[in-house]
């Protein structure tokens, strides 16, 4: 007669249904033929490992280096991690490996999240709670993938899934970024793999970090700019689509400040993901994205105190160098913001914020000079003329433009270490001849 015990044991494995297991047995108990070598019972259980329907991956390994808290040597065992294409009942699983249902764990039950993942580390004990066990070599695994190849991955993010082991990697993680051990990037990247669910809290901290970080950085480089006498440089880059403006203005920000600098996001939020760079291009400027009153602040080449307009958030732009490129010359910029009063807002003061003006064409790249308003004559409505003013420039000097015959960002990778000397020649040059604004565009090593 059955125990009513053995009866809900029986009727609970028959209700557990997984795409994971993990199934364990002594060597000296696996259900085959007795008096076998090691190597030929392994043999013999892969080959009743690969009949077990839908398998899509599975790893096996002996642990005979195994012992008790005590120190007592733990019989010889073998761990089989099984993973499957759909659900399957667990009694389906046992009957093909000719074992009791009971030697088989669903690693998608009590781990949850994380089951199948853990299963594989197990094998070689790589899982919290298991490092003061032997550590065994991936080598000694054998399995129907890469599975060295797999656990190396796996290493960085394995962990047994609780509240708390969510918080401490989370915390881990978010420390190493505060450190500078990782991008933000990747930051988001390690999250994302080891848990998508834990992603809005982990972005949360990370906002709150982010912006209390920049706080205090921002206060600190304000401090020291208000201290020294080094006024902020200010790079106006004009020309038509495809003349390379802004494979210019990375030139200049990684030759001035090196790989660190912020290159404007979308037209919906320009400074969205600005974190503080002190090298900021601003992309494709044109007379609508920023008022012009507001411009001239940020522009400002004495003043480091500022924000980016209301629009954007009033983030603190810590920026020594700024870069715009833009279809517009500063002249026809002007000529084009809606909300200028000429009387109060003059031309002068937006030129005498430029660091240096640079026209790109295909042909050549230009240093220009700002030659005062021009006087036109044009046609009244009612027959006559009248006379207007407006801005406008003059070249000084130019050279060959290297940049516009290159057709994609694959021939610019094969061609940058050629060109970007040339380039920066050429700039320099314009250096020596223009104000002498000390940006050093002799090359950075």
């Amino acid at each position: 007669m059955i125990s009513m015990k053995n009866q809900e044991v029986k009727k609970y494995n028959n209700a557990i249904r997984s795409n994971a297991y993990m199934y364990v047995q002594q060597v000296d108990n696996l259900p085959l033929a007795k008096g076998q070598s090691l190597d030929k019972k392994v043999n013999a259980l892969i080959k009743r490992v690969k009949s077990v329907p839908e398998v899509k991956r599975y790893a096996l390994i002996v642990h005979n280096k195994d012992s008790d808290e005590g120190g007592n040597t733990i019989k010889p065992h073998i761990h089989v991690m099984l993973e499957l294409d759909k659900q399957r009942s667990v009694n389906k699983i046992a009957k093909a490996l000719d074992d009791s249902s009971e030697r088989l764990e669903s690693m998608t039950k009590k781990y949850k999240r994380h089951g199948i993942e853990n299963g594989y580390a197990y094998l070689i004990h790589r899982t919290q709670g298991a490092e003061k066990k032997y550590q065994y070599s991936p080598e000694e695994v054998k399995a129907n993938f890469d599975y060295p190849k797999y656990i190396k991955k796996l290493q960085q993010k394995v962990r047994v899934v609780n509240k708390k082991s969510d918080k401490e990697f989370i915390k881990e993680v978010l420390n190493n970024y505060l450190a500078g051990r990782i991008s933000e990037i990747e930051a988001k990247r390690q999250v994302l793999e080891a848990n998508p669910l834990m992603l809005p809290r982990f972005l949360r901290q990370l906002d709150a970090i982010k912006n209390t970080k920049l706080e205090v950085e921002a206060d600190e480089w304000f401090q020291s700019r208000s201290k020294g006498d080094t006024p902020k440089s200010v790079i106006w880059i004009s020309g038509s689509g495809g003349t390379g403006k802004t494979v210019l203005a990375e030139m200049v920000a990684r030759n001035i400040t090196g790989p660190d600098y912020y290159l404007s996001g979308s037209d919906r939020d320009y400074f969205q993901d600005y974190n503080g760079e002190h090298c900021v291009i601003l992309d494709e400027f044109r007379p609508d994205k920023i008022t012009y009153s507001d411009l001239l602040k940020m522009l400002d080449n004495n003043r480091f105190d500022v924000s980016a307009p209301a629009r954007y958030h009033d983030k603190k732009i810590l920026a020594d160098l700024i870069v715009i490129t833009s279809p517009y010359d500063p002249a026809r910029y002007y000529q084009n913001v809606e909300d200028i009063r000429p009387a109060i807002d003059g031309f002068d003061q937006l030129d005498r914020r430029l660091t240096m003006v640079l026209s790109v064409e295909k042909d050549k790249i230009s240093l220009m000079k700002y030659a005062g308003y021009k006087t036109e004559k044009k046609p009244a409505p009612d027959g006559g003329s009248f006379t207007s003013k407006k801005p406008c420039y003059t070249e000084k000097s130019s050279f060959k433009n290297y940049i516009s015959d290159i057709k994609n960002q694959k021939e610019y990778k094969k061609k940058e270490a050629e060109i970007t000397p040339k380039m920066l020649a050429g700039l320099h040059h314009f250096e020596k001849i223009g104000k002498n604004i000390g940006l050093k565009m002799e090359g950075r090593k």
